[in-house]
């Protein structure tokens, strides 16, 4: 086998917004069939854009390109063509896209290290229709680049000291159109630590601690059985100065701040604040042992 190779190149995540909603209105043969299609133009579009498939896994695709240009105008020709009318007989399919360029290593077949976790964290903070990126890959530009953009946010990734800039791509409509935002030296980062407490485990997660995924996977960072439990029910991240906790799941999440009345929340997120109790999948005050209780500090 060929030994891993350190070489610069630029990856981008294409994700499928809402897979399980599709799941629900269509039915399980005719959503895969549909994921598929679509899959299958961001295929076709990173191609034609000199990008290669690594990979796909469910409602996802991964891919890497020699230039950052090429990654991000691969980008554009998918939101602009899932935007079209009439794509999927009148069924709005709609992703979410992260692109980070940076060194890594290179098999046969695959690519790892920090730029995929770093590709793949900005394609959690992107929003349906949204192309998110990094300063990297917009230092990675060339000057006359046909391309748009503006900076967006700053992220924790996992593994690093310092939070990511992030730049949106604005691929659509005018700038005379888009809502303002806020510059992102404004948007410093916090040291609050979030305590979890679970069937005597316990947990103190720090901003770069995120994401923090919960579910029943064994490779997640809180592992919980449960039938109702899905195999990655939730994500916590932390953003502009707040624990978020995402739902990405089946069943959902109630949660009860301390002295407080129970709230739910389905492919949703909402800040962790103050104290209260998470229950993945099942009413709060169903067996409220196997609930997670949390304290920001």
């Amino acid at each position: 086998m060929k030994a891993p190779q350190r070489e610069e190149y630029t990856i981008m995540f294409a994700d499928v917004a809402d897979s399980t909603g599709l799941y629900e209105r269509l039915g399980d043969i005719e959503a895969q069939f549909t994921i598929s299609q679509c899959l299958g133009l961001v295929r076709d579009l990173v191609e034609r854009n000199r990008g290669t498939v690594i990979k796909t896994a469910g409602d996802d695709i991964m891919c890497m390109f020699d230039k950052a240009q090429d990654a991000l105008q691969a980008a554009v020709s998918i939101q602009e063509s899932l935007a079209e009318e009439m794509m999927f007989d009148e069924l709005k399919i709609m992703m979410h896209i992260g692109v980070h360029s940076g060194i890594g290593l290179i098999t046969e077949g695959d690519v790892f290290g920090d730029t995929v976790n770093v590709a793949a964290r900005v394609t959690s903070a992107a929003k349906a229709e949204q192309i998110l990126t990094t300063k990297d890959t917009i230092d990675r530009l060339p000057t006359n680049v046909d391309l748009a953009f503006r900076p967006y946010d700053k992220v924790e990734v996992k593994g690093r000291s310092e939070p990511v800039e992030i730049y949106e791509i604005l691929w659509k409509g005018s700038s005379d159109d888009l809502t303002g935002v806020m510059p992102i030296d404004k948007l410093a980062t916090g040291d609050a630590i979030l305590q979890l407490r679970h069937c005597g485990q316990e947990f103190s997660i720090k901003p770069e601690d995120t994401p923090f995924i919960i579910g029943r996977d064994l490779e997640c960072n809180l592992t919980i059985n449960g039938t109702m439990v899905s195999r990655q029910h939730a994500v916590i991240e932390y953003r502009r100065n707040k624990f978020i906790l995402r739902d990405q799941s089946t069943n959902g999440i109630y949660i009860r701040l301390q002295q407080g009345r129970a709230y739910y929340i389905r492919r949703e997120e909402t800040p962790l604040a103050s104290e209260g109790e998470i229950s993945l999948g099942k009413l709060v005050d169903d067996r409220p042992a196997l609930n997670i209780f949390y304290k920001v500090i």
